[in-house]
């Protein structure tokens, strides 16, 4: 401005560049936040956090939130509550809204597939009504990121020793991507005590970790048979087992030879 104004005109415009970029800052006042890439478990459910706010403009409807694919041309619908119809195909009755809040546009998917993996996303809040040229930026996207390998279940420990009558602990370990839903777990060996409770992965971030403690109670007859833990889940069911090795309980006689001597014995039940 001082290069080709006069001093005349230079405070009236300075004024007037001031006021502008007041009024710009105001007009963007929107921001959306979300992680720029998320990572999914096939067949789990997905949970794409995301958060708004403003500075000014507030939205009609701070509930009115839909979800866009990112391409080069077009808004193609990853989620939108008016118009379901118009979701794309692979989206289509397989994404809602996670957030209850008003500050809260968090997006679920559904039983995730190959064919969404790499998809670009995001969302516009009360689109009718705030118009795309408020957000302070234009690239706020979550890609997703689906991995192959299906929902990790194991049980511990692998080498299924028991002592019969003697109780033993296992636990099932179920991986997922999805706090949602969270597994349904089932052993098929019923009327044993069972203890089940959920976490967050200590080192993978929005992945989440189910557990199933069964305190296992063993009989002579189950030598050989499976222990098997089920997770069921929304896209389908998943199981894994460990064969039974139950060992005899030894039980203790003792022979009285003389006063001063008592000969012990053990045999193992037939």
């Amino acid at each position: 401005c001082r290069a080709i104004l006069s001093r005349v005109v230079k405070a009236p415009f300075v004024c007037t560049c001031l006021t502008v970029g007041i009024l710009l800052y105001d007009a963007l006042g929107w921001e959306v936040s979300m992680p720029k890439d998320i990572h999914g478990l096939k067949g789990s459910c997905l949970v794409i956090p995301c958060s708004f706010s403003y500075k000014s403009n507030p939205p009609k409807n701070p509930r009115r939130v839909v979800w866009y694919q990112w391409v080069s041309t077009g808004y193609p619908l990853v989620y939108d509550a008016w118009y379901p119809h118009d979701v794309i195909g692979k989206f289509r009755g397989k994404t809602d809204l996670y957030g209850k809040s008003d500050w809260d546009c968090s997006l679920l998917i559904k039983n995730l597939e190959p064919s969404h993996n790499g998809e670009k996303l995001y969302t516009r809040i009360d689109p009718e009504n705030i118009a795309w040229q408020n957000y302070e930026t234009d690239d706020a996207t979550s890609t997703v990121l689906v991995d192959g390998v299906h929902h990790n279940i194991s049980i511990e420990p692998e080498l299924a020793d028991v002592t019969e009558g003697v109780a033993q602990n296992f636990t099932c370990t179920i991986y997922h991507s999805c706090q949602k839903d969270n597994p349904a777990i089932t052993w098929n060996y019923e009327n044993m005590q069972v203890l089940e409770w959920n976490k967050k992965h200590s080192d993978l971030d929005h992945f989440w970790v189910a557990f199933s403690n069964i305190t296992f109670l063993g009989a002579k007859e189950d030598h050989g048979k499976k222990l098997i833990c089920t997770a069921k889940f929304s896209g389908g069911n998943i199981e894994t087992y460990v064969v039974l090795h139950v060992k005899l309980m030894q039980n203790r006689i003792c022979v009285l030879l003389h006063s001063n001597a008592t000969l012990h014995l053990s045999y193992n039940q037939p």
